[in-house]
């Protein structure tokens, strides 16, 4: 006998391949492993595809990068080539108001002072308040007491007066220059009935002008 190569064994999984490939599939006998198999793997249900869901807009991801487009588009809309700061308070600044025309401003704060600035009269050497004014203060009295500035505001009908509100129950009506005009009258807290007094009977912490 001449020596014939002798062909190597296919393994199962090409061989099932080639037959899927050919279509000889169904040819010849079948064990029932093999019927159990087919028949399993025909009854297993597709493994759907999960697509990405949409970010939603309460994405905390998505808010910091909104977040960041707002500060990108607030950078944009203001000049920002230049600042100034006014380091005049102690504590934490409660309140900031300017006059009608724009040339004085008044800030109010924690440390319970009035800061009265002129715009015309600074320079960049000389950012500072004119004039401090602690609005709780009562003229001839050593012993006054001093409240935190919780609002200040200018008139806008008459920029020559501006309410003050401390945490007192009696808020203030200053002039220009800081120098008190009127003061509110306190109310009685003993009364039972709060129509039957005027005036605040606890700490004011806000107050607007009328518009008339």
């Amino acid at each position: 006998m001449s020596d014939l190569p002798v062909p190597s064994e296919i393994p199962d999984e090409e061989e099932e391949a080639l037959q899927r490939f050919l279509g000889t599939t169904s040819f010849g006998k079948q064990t029932k492993g093999a019927q159990a198999d087919y028949r399993f793997e025909q009854s297993k249900r597709q493994q759907p595809v999960i697509s990405q869901p949409d970010k939603k807009a309460n994405d905390p991801e998505d808010s910091d990068s909104d977040d960041d487009s707002d500060d990108d588009d607030d950078e944009d809309e203001y000049p920002v080539s230049h600042e100034m700061v006014f380091k005049t308070h102690d504590r934490a600044v409660t309140s900031i108001t300017l006059d009608a025309s724009g040339g004085r401003m008044v800030t109010g704060s924690n440390d319970c002072t009035l800061k009265f600035h002129d715009f015309a009269s600074l320079t960049p050497s000389t950012i500072r308040a004119f004039k401090s004014v602690d609005p709780s203060s009562v003229k001839g009295s050593a012993s006054s007491e001093t409240h935190p500035v919780n609002h200040v505001s200018f008139n806008p009908i008459s920029p020559s007066t501006i309410l003050a509100i401390t945490a007192h129950p009696q808020p203030r009506i200053l002039d220009r220059n800081g120098e008190t005009l009127a003061e509110f009258v306190k109310g009685d807290m003993y009364l039972r009935d709060m129509h039957h007094t005027k005036g605040h009977i606890s700490e004011v912490t806000c107050g607007v002008w009328h518009p008339e």
